[in-house]
């Protein structure tokens, strides 16, 4: 490769930018049936994973040919057993083998994030946004509590508030709260909620909607925070950079106050929850906290 690993970044920036905005045409535009929806999400589920292995894969022979260039293998093909070969002559994957190459993605996706998230500079976005949100934790006497990015960080996050107040709960619990709460109070939330139309969800959406919040690692909204402070009878604060406070069931004065912080940037996949603790009044420098 003639480009250096900096420029490779920019590039791979830039490509990524246009394929959501090609994804985002893409679902626009998309006016067939069930079958056709469901083709589409495979192809653009494809283009994603394409481009995650592309880049990771351009980073890595970047970095090599820095040290000590060498020759690449090429790859086995022991997973070949995992494909059946229908009476048609299409090869279909296994379940194991499409949930093994989902995590292989999630895996390569988080690699590439933290390469990247390594060359950026002091003043790039996500250091401006966690300077400011830890000037406002400064300002209230708390600490940062660092929850892990695996598509559960709000229901953690929440889950370890709940806990400093003696409260003890699971995320699953947490996840099915939530849904409950979203399915009984449908008309009133359906119209805040995404949907892949121009329009309002459909029953089927909606019902997708609740299923992947109740059993799978769908990343929380403000519509899950609201469900929850609601469910829970809890006042339950946002703190973000930008802006005020979000906060829901400010009416629960007499019960816990939980605080979680909002990161727009603090991951390359998107949005992020992080909880807060109170930092100890005998200590002035502890370093922030993590799950």
């Amino acid at each position: 490769m003639n480009e250096d690993y900096e420029a490779a970044l920019e590039r791979q920036r830039k490509e990524k930018k246009e394929l959501r905005e090609k994804i985002i045409a893409l679902k626009r535009a998309e006016k067939g049936s069930k079958k056709d929806k469901k083709k589409l999400q495979d192809d653009i589920v494809q283009m994603e994973k394409d481009m995650i292995d592309r880049h990771a894969d351009e980073l890595s022979k970047l970095k090599i040919e820095e040290n000590d260039p060498v020759e690449n293998k090429p790859a086995d093909d022991d997973d070949q057993s995992a494909s059946k070969t229908s009476d048609d002559g299409i090869v279909r994957k296994s379940k194991a083998q499409k949930r093994r190459e989902r995590k292989e993605q999630e895996a390569k996706r988080r690699e590439l994030d933290i390469q990247q998230g390594e060359e950026e500079n002091k003043t790039s976005a996500r250091q401006l946004e966690s300077k400011a949100i830890n000037r406002i934790l400064k300002s209230r006497n708390l600490l940062l509590y660092h929850i892990k990015s695996d598509g559960d960080c709000l229901y953690n996050a929440i889950r370890h508030q709940l806990e400093l107040n003696g409260i003890y709960d699971t995320v699953d619990s947490l996840r099915k709260t939530a849904a409950d709460y979203i399915r009984q109070n449908k008309d009133e939330l359906i119209c805040y909620m995404p949907s892949t139309r121009d329009d309002i969800m459909s029953q089927e959406e909606f019902e997708d909607y609740c299923r992947q919040v109740e059993s799978t690692k769908a990343w929380g909204s403000q519509i899950e925070v609201q469900a929850l402070s609601n469910s829970l009878k809890l006042k339950i604060e946002i703190l973000q950079a930008e802006g005020r406070p979000t906060i829901s069931g400010s009416e629960f004065t007499d019960r816990p106050h939980l605080i979680v912080t909002y990161h727009r940037y603090f991951y390359g996949l998107g949005e992020h929850y992080n909880s807060t603790s109170p930092k100890p009044t005998n200590q002035n420098n502890l370093n922030d906290h993590q799950e």
